[in-house]
């Protein structure tokens, strides 16, 4: 894909020496605007070129969501944009996929509407008590870009959130926290959530993948050994496009998922991350999951979300056409990651199969569809 120079640059300056964060208080109210410009005749082909994208969930439909983009030609580059994959996240958090994850049970069957439910009309629009009292604890989304969609949802559910990036993009996350805090808070009443402190349970933090420092800084508020602050869940996704910073990335989840174990220091109740990512190179696909299986520090297995993908709400530029050309199961892809237990052996097996599944013939006839292609 092409990247824009000032994007390359803040990645090369932020993948390797920790840069120093930007003010908080400098921030600037981002426009969506570039050269290439948001919304008219390019919105109608794709959501990722709309000035405004509204996200809502077929799991849970008091759900509403209104954040600015950026535009893929401007400063923020990919970082400016509602990625599918984040969709897709966001549905299986939504219908119960943070109970899911840090359960040791299946993760086949993720709570939540059924398809054939959702002609219900329920007062609190589909969101009950009942679905509000579920696990809490800290989600750390990595590389979330300006628009957070499943941090959000997080939030929505309850959970305190860290959102991080690099700086380059962090503003526009800013924004769209402020202009999504009612719709958080809104979510909560209806699920019958009783914290209102929405300010401060979202917090936003430059974050390079590598950097020990910042991580500890983005859990060093909840990371406190005389409180039980429950699980710890990473949320990642679409952050494996560049082969060149898989090393660090997964050296990132093995560093904070250490931090997150039970017993690991902090009060946290244990550590699971969730990656989710659209398929578009089966090399770097498969680049990505062999570093996963080079460290042996963890497990991963893959989610089955073949019921989520039928609740999510596609955006209207994704036609009936494009839904029925896809399989979707095929082409979005999540993953659970944990550490291994001391002393375990690699799953060696498991973890073939996934590289091998993402070689396959035929896999990259998404990067050929119109509608899917980043």
């Amino acid at each position: 894909g092409v990247v824009s120079s000032s994007r390359r640059e803040a990645h090369e300056s932020a993948w390797c020496p920790a840069r120093v964060g930007q003010d908080e208080n400098d921030e600037e109210e981002v426009k969506p605007s570039s050269k290439a410009g948001l919304g008219g005749p390019r919105a109608l082909f794709s959501s990722l070129c709309e000035a405004e994208v509204v996200a809502t969930f077929g799991s849970l439909r008091c759900l509403r969501f209104s954040m600015v983009q950026q535009d893929m030609f401007g400063a923020a580059d990919t970082g400016g944009a509602l990625w599918y994959a984040d969709r897709v996240m966001a549905e299986y958090l939504a219908g119960g996929g943070l109970d899911a994850a840090t359960s040791s049970g299946v993760l086949a069957e993720v709570p939540g509407a059924r398809p054939d439910e959702l002609d219900r009309d329920d007062a609190a629009g589909g969101c009950t008590a009942e679905q509000g009292r579920r696990t809490r604890g800290l989600a750390l989304a990595l590389g979330c870009g300006g628009v957070p969609l499943s941090g959000f949802v997080a939030a929505a559910l309850g959970w305190k959130v860290v959102l991080t990036d690099l700086g380059i993009v962090l503003d526009q996350t800013r924004q769209n926290v402020r202009r999504n805090l009612d719709a958080v808070r809104s979510a909560r009443a209806a699920l019958g959530i009783d914290r209102d402190e929405v300010e401060d349970d979202i917090e936003v933090r430059e974050l390079p993948f590598g950097d020990e420092q910042a991580l500890d800084a983005a859990l060093s508020r909840w990371h406190a050994p005389s409180e039980e602050a429950g699980p710890l869940v990473l949320l990642c996704s679409d952050c494996i496009w560049k082969p060149e910073l898989h090393t660090i990335l997964v050296k990132t989840f093995v560093s904070a998922l250490q931090r997150g174990a039970s017993g690991g220091g902090g009060g946290f109740t244990g550590a699971c991350a969730l990656v989710s990512f659209q398929k578009r190179s089966p090399t770097n696909e498969a680049l990505f999951m062999k570093c996963l299986k080079e460290a042996e520090v963890l497990r991963f297995e893959r989610v089955d979300i073949a019921e989520v993908l039928q609740l999510v709400q596609w955006p209207s530029q994704v036609g009936a056409d494009t839904l029925r050309g896809c399989d979707l199961v095929n082409e979005f892809q999540l993953f659970r990651l944990t550490l291994a237990p001391a002393g375990a052996p690699a799953p060696v097996g498991a973890a073939a199969g996934a590289v091998a599944a993402l070689r396959a013939p035929g896999a990259d006839s998404s990067r050929r569809r119109r509608g899917w292609r980043r």
